[in-house]
């Protein structure tokens, strides 16, 4: 149980990433290419024989040679100047953003709402879980401590994810 809403939570903030939610990035993200054209995004040099042509941090360019994009692109409404000042930074149409906050805020909801819902389940099996349920476990204090903390845990996690899920919302 613990595993599974560990790889759906795990999932769930790959999505908001992907949307482009995160507001810190870990590391810069690099173009590089090969000699045979090849383009790969890293966040670490690939080695000897390419040649790193751009860098993001946060979705934003921050080196590499200046871009030539002039026009607004179609499908993102991402305009883009020639010059590498800070005027050159993406823009982002108002009707897009507000796309954008859309999703976001949906997601951000559709994930509270299944947080509540284990959280409920965890608070019930913690409640089920303070009796101990063996003799190995009466025999044994330990083990019922193990387990009985095991499942506080769980509630505590999820309480952590929903406070932190509204606080997102509020922003």
């Amino acid at each position: 149980m613990l595993k599974k809403t560990l790889l759906l939570w795990m999932f769930r903030v790959a999505c908001l990433a992907a949307l482009g939610v995160s507001s810190t990035a870990f590391a810069d993200i690099c173009a590089y290419e090969n000699a045979d054209g090849k383009k790969i995004y890293t966040d670490q040099a690939p080695g000897y024989g390419w040649k790193k042509r751009q860098c993001f941090r946060s979705g934003i360019p921050t080196g590499g040679p200046k871009s030539t994009v002039s026009q607004p692109v179609a499908s993102g409404g991402v305009r883009t100047s020639s010059s590498s000042s800070s005027s050159s930074l993406p823009r982002v149409s108002k009707q897009t953003q507000t796309s954008r906050d859309f999703q976001r805020r949906q997601l951000l909801q559709e994930e509270l709402a299944a947080e509540n819902k284990l959280l409920e389940d965890a608070v019930k099996l913690q409640v089920i879980g303070f009796a101990p349920t063996s003799s190995e476990e009466l025999a044994n204090p330990q083990i019922y401590t193990k387990r009985v903390a095991s499942l506080n845990e769980d509630v505590t996690l999820h309480e952590r994810n929903i406070e932190a899920l509204k606080k997102e919302l509020s922003r």
